[in-house]
């Protein structure tokens, strides 16, 4: 659904929001970070940390699962339904290079 807005002091019509770059790999790293491929091409790190205060996503404390981290329908995933979409690990992480041939 297209709305209108009000943008330096015009109308102008924007299309819905563009969809979020896609994970294309993601890895473990000590301290609660993931390494994430994206489908921008880009290689990004994110910091789980703040995450593991909320509810169900407390039991990623346990090293073990937070290691058992999964590619799933383009997003990071764990056992037992647990998964932040693809959105928030883009705009949360930062920037590490670009992706190779041979990645993570």
């Amino acid at each position: 659904m297209d709305r209108t807005y009000l943008i330096d002091d015009e109308e102008r019509e924007v299309g819905p929001e563009p969809l979020p770059p896609r994970v294309t790999d993601v890895r473990a790293l000590p301290n609660h970070r993931l390494r994430l491929a994206f489908s921008t091409g880009e290689v990004r790190d994110y910091d789980v940390t703040p995450w593991l205060e909320r509810g169900i996503f407390e039991r990623l404390r346990d090293p073990a699962l937070f290691e058992q981290v999964y590619l799933d329908g383009g997003t990071a995933a764990w056992p037992g339904g647990l998964d932040i979409g693809p959105r928030t690990l883009y705009e949360g992480s930062v920037y590490v290079r670009e992706a190779t041939a041979v990645e993570l």
